[in-house]
């Protein structure tokens, strides 16, 4: 596929929207010169610490992480019933903004730092390309508001105009959203939540030897194919 012409940018919650857009061929990968963004690989059990580095332009990102044991139970609400098995260890983390950075163990802080500004940089790298279109993905398991939705436009509008970007939400909580602005998407998903209790990442990534996984696949691609390529 070709990229030209739009961009998904990822946001959260976790990683989720980086490998699902990878997997069905709408984001390139690294090695074919993607950047990573902040919230490709970070954790967030809230979406409003998401948009409240968006909104101060990650000026106090880096001020409440520290490097401790991450217990499970840490994980809150409905989301420590899908990631029982994937914590209780030492990562990079922020207790107070709800972050775990789980996939950037063995870097000292200043590494952690470097790696972190390179990303927020490619974020508004990609959010500033005028001629691109752009698609902000979000995956979450507690369900996202109008307020919210209405907060992240009034962000994004201060860089783009409003009919240059459309928001989509991977919804895998067990609420129906009701989103009234009319540049947001919802993909209700919360059927496919049992592929996320195993390694999803590797049961997509080969979805055709896993039928949940191939199913959740299809259905996420048919539906990138609708909002995107705006094939019915």
């Amino acid at each position: 596929m070709s990229y030209k012409g739009f961009k998904i940018v990822c946001l959260g919650t976790y990683c989720l929207p980086r490998v699902i857009a990878t997997v069905c061929n709408f984001k390139a990968t690294k090695a074919q010169g993607e950047k990573t963004c902040p919230y490709d690989l970070a954790f967030c059990w809230n979406f409003e610490a998401i948009l409240n580095n968006l909104d101060n332009e990650f000026s106090d990102f880096f001020s409440g992480i520290e490097y401790d044991f991450v217990q499970n139970n840490e994980v809150k609400d409905e989301i420590s019933n899908i990631f029982t098995s994937k914590f209780n260890a030492k990562y990079w983390k922020d207790d107070n903004a709800g972050f775990i950075f789980n996939h950037e163990d063995g870097f000292t802080f200043e590494e952690f730092k470097t790696r972190y500004l390179k990303r927020i940089n490619n974020l508004y790298e990609y959010i500033n390309i005028e001629e691109l279109e752009l698609y902000f993905l979000i995956a979450t398991f507690k369900p996202i508001t109008n307020d919210q939705i209405e907060k992240l436009n009034n962000i994004i509008m201060r860089y783009r105009k409003p009919d240059s970007y459309y928001n989509i939400i991977l919804n895998q909580s067990e609420e129906n959203l009701a989103i009234k602005s009319s540049n947001t998407k919802v993909i209700d998903c919360a059927e496919f939540n049992p592929l996320f209790k195993g390694d999803w990442g590797l049961m997509l990534k080969e979805h055709r030897k896993y039928t949940l996984a191939d199913e959740f696949y299809r259905k996420i691609n048919n539906e990138l194919m609708k909002i995107i390529l705006r094939v019915n």
